[in-house]
């Protein structure tokens, strides 16, 4: 046995990794729950973990089918990488168009797993065979070697136990689960004109939709979900160490991959936060991997071949498709210059023609799987890119005095030069985030701190790959701070070329006499991301209870109240309408709100009437019988979301302030049924602005009911 295992050490070093992390989640569960509890806590993520692997699986399997039909010689990691991508791309899109026909359910799902499993049994044989011969291949492993496989099986693992902590974030239940939710309970995709977020570009969200159907229920499908994000990571992982193994060697792949599961701003948005992020980065790395691989085979291939490199550019523009299908910013930092990057290298080596087809292969491939959300928002608004380009395309739904606080909520605070060294400073030093000690954010610093620094090593030698990385990571970095609102997570899809290069200079660096410092450096950089997720997150929520959601909502969720009062009192035919509130996830379908970017209901109805009795009616009218505010919602809105427009500052709101609720309260029309939560001076220290300055409700979240017509 002992032999067995020395011939195969990644297999022997992963058990361990997989041993490790199953006795400290049968330790966790010991201690907080009774002995009985450990199986009823195991089976409960082994089902959704074994879900989860057959759909990732299939969704290879499947993929890997299709894309041998274009490239035949890849090697075995970048066919897997490459075929998940695809994979995962067919359940997006079949998805998609499922819902757009009205069909929107668990046979919908089965049938899109159905297809990928007919394609996966042509090539589960040729997998299986590769994977064979592959494991009974001679490896010669060092120390270092087994250390940093150790992790890299380690953190996936300890990553599992993060997924199935409920959805909480702003903008994931806001809109990255709360749309697909809505779409679930409608039973089809529309076009739903007060949340404008869900007119981005939502492959992810799509797969989101996928994992709903198929598990029959919003928050199943977020714990799927959120496990197929995990998988993506991984994928992701793979595909940096298929990168280093063609490019580098291998052991610059497992100190990039090491690096990479164990950076905890990584770890979170792959396991906690259902944001599409880990896609985004997925896509927009294999999309500069193939362009790197083209523009590699074409400088070997005699400048009168015709033939090399095509299928490199396939897979760039499928992959530069799907990121564009992810975020619209792709269209800018991926499309287009890898687009130029093409037509250039024909030109430069005399074969312009040659060089223009294969630019327009490339951007038709990649326009072409970014088309359907791009057709779907022209008919639905008539702006393909809605709500971006207003001043090209206009739109429906959609106004100046809008379009303005949009623009201004997500350009740049500033592009000055000053202002560009202290974002600089602020990412690599983040000192807000030392103070606050979040793991997740000072990662950052670590990594860049640590690691950035030995990228010098290669770029000194002049290698063209490590050139080609540091050049984009440069234009990333460049287009994040000029074209965007400078949000530290836009910058995490260049995060694999940052180790990527970081990783080639260690690597280099390792093997002359002092490499035993690079190699304590890397292990303590790797045991403190380790360090920070097994500690605040991987093990205090190894435990919870999947039957019992609602004791996690009850204390990380503040408004989780008013989701049990909508579930226990609304009647089908009754409405409730959030105010300042706008996250629908967890609220049932008789859940009404608005987007700070779009008109509330209400706001609609006091801009047609400011008669108290009128604005009653309106709401009774519209099926509304309860208005839910959330007032410190409401004041950060319209605090943080002021613009100015025709020579004025304006907030949020006009009209929908504390004084409104105390006129219609004090006339009848409103009546308060439920108050919960802190008073509104303790969550927000300026409670005291010019729009809040009476505000004196014990609670900062109140329900009202609609009087009117009682």
């Amino acid at each position: 046995m002992s032999r067995f295992f020395r011939q195969r050490p990644a297999l022997a070093t992963s058990l361990l990794a997989v041993l490790t992390v199953f006795v400290l989640f049968l330790m966790m569960s010991l201690t907080t729950h009774a002995p009985l509890g450990f199986p009823i806590l195991l089976g409960q993520r082994l089902v959704f973990v074994a879900c989860a692997a057959i759909v990732l699986g299939l969704a290879v399997l499947g993929g890997m089918a299709f894309v041998r039909l274009i490239a035949r010689d890849l090697r075995l990691g970048e066919a897997i990488c490459f075929g998940g991508a695809v994979g995962l791309a067919w359940m997006a899109l079949s998805t998609l168009a499922f819902g757009l026909l009205d069909f929107v359910g668990r046979g919908a799902a089965l049938i899109t797993l159905a297809v990928l499993f007919g394609a996966s049994l042509f090539e589960i044989r040729r997998l299986l065979a590769k994977l064979k011969a592959h494991l009974q291949r001679p490896a010669k492993w060092q120390h270092f070697d087994y250390f940093l496989w150790f992790f890299v099986v380690l953190l996936p693992m300890l990553g599992v136990l993060c997924t199935f902590l409920p959805p909480l974030d702003y903008d994931v239940v806001g809109y990255h689960l709360g749309a697909p939710s809505i779409y679930f309970q409608q039973g089809r995709i529309t076009y739903l004109p007060k949340l404008v977020y869900s007119n981005f570009p939502f492959n992810m969200e799509m797969l989101y939709l996928f994992s709903m159907s198929l598990l029959g229920s919003p928050l199943r499908g977020a714990y799927l979900a959120k496990l197929l994000n995990l998988g993506i990571a991984c994928l992701l992982g793979l595909g940096m160490y298929s990168f280093a193994e063609r490019f580098f060697d291998k052991l610059t792949g497992r100190i990039a991959l090491a690096l990479f599961v164990s950076c905890p701003i990584i770890f979170v948005l792959a396991c906690l936060k259902a944001y599409v992020t880990v896609g985004w980065t997925f896509f927009t790395f294999l999309a500069f991997y193939a362009l790197v691989a083209y523009l590699e085979e074409e400088r070997k291939t005699s400048p009168k071949a015709v033939k090399g490199g095509w299928h490199w550019v396939w897979l760039c523009g499928i992959a530069s498709g799907l990121a564009a299908g992810c975020k619209y910013p792709a269209f800018a930092f991926v499309l287009v210059p890898f687009a130029i990057v093409i037509l250039a290298r024909g030109c430069r080596q005399g074969r312009a023609r040659a060089g223009l087809k294969r630019a327009v292969l490339y951007g038709g491939l990649a326009v072409l799987l970014a088309a359907p959300w791009l057709i779907k928002n022209y008919v639905a608004t008539r702006n393909p890119v809605y709500p971006l380009l207003y001043g090209v395309f206009g739109a429906r739904n959609w106004s100046p005095e809008r379009n303005v606080r949009w623009v201004q909520a997500h350009s740049p605070e500033s592009v000055s030069p000053k202002h560009f060294i202290k974002k600089f400073k602020e990412v690599a030093l983040n000192t807000d985030m030392i103070k606050k000690w979040s793991p997740a954010e000072l990662s950052t610093s670590v990594w860049i701190l640590a690691l950035l620094p030995a990228a010098l090593i290669p770029l000194a030698n002049r290698e063209r790959t490590s050139v080609y990385l540091v050049t984009y990571l440069v234009f990333g970095y460049l287009g994040w701070f000029f074209f965007t609102h400078q949000i530290v997570r836009f910058l995490v899809p260049y995060f694999p070329f940052a180790l990527l290069v970081s990783a080639r200079g260690l690597g280099k660096l390792s093997n002359q006499r002092f490499g035993w410092l690079v190699k304590v450096t890397v292990a303590i950089v790797i045991a403190f991301g380790t360090t920070a997720v097994a500690v605040m997150y991987a093990l205090p929520l190894s435990t919870l209870d999947l039957r019992k959601p609602e004791h996690v909502l009850s204390e990380m969720y503040p408004i989780y109240e008013a989701v049990g009062f909508a579930e226990e009192y609304l009647i089908p035919e009754e409405k409730m309408l959030g105010i300042g509130e706008a996250r629908p996830f967890y609220f049932g379908s008789n859940f009404r709100f608005a987007s700070v970017f779009d008109v509330n209901p209400l706001e609609e109805i006091l801009e047609s009437s400011p008669d108290s009795k009128d604005i009653a009616r309106q709401l009774v009218h519209r099926g509304i019988r309860y208005l839910f505010v959330n007032y410190p919602e409401l004041w950060r809105l319209q605090e943080t979301y002021q613009f100015d427009y025709e020579g004025r500052r304006w907030g949020y709101s006009e009209r929908i302030t504390p004084d409104l609720f105390r006129k219609l309260k004090g006339e009848g029309l409103i009546e308060p049924v439920k108050s919960f939560g802190p008073p509104f001076s303790a969550i927000t220290e300026l409670a005291n602005t010019e729009r809040f300055m009476h505000f004196n409700e014990p609670h900062s979240y109140v329900i009202y009911q609609v009087r009117a017509g009682d």
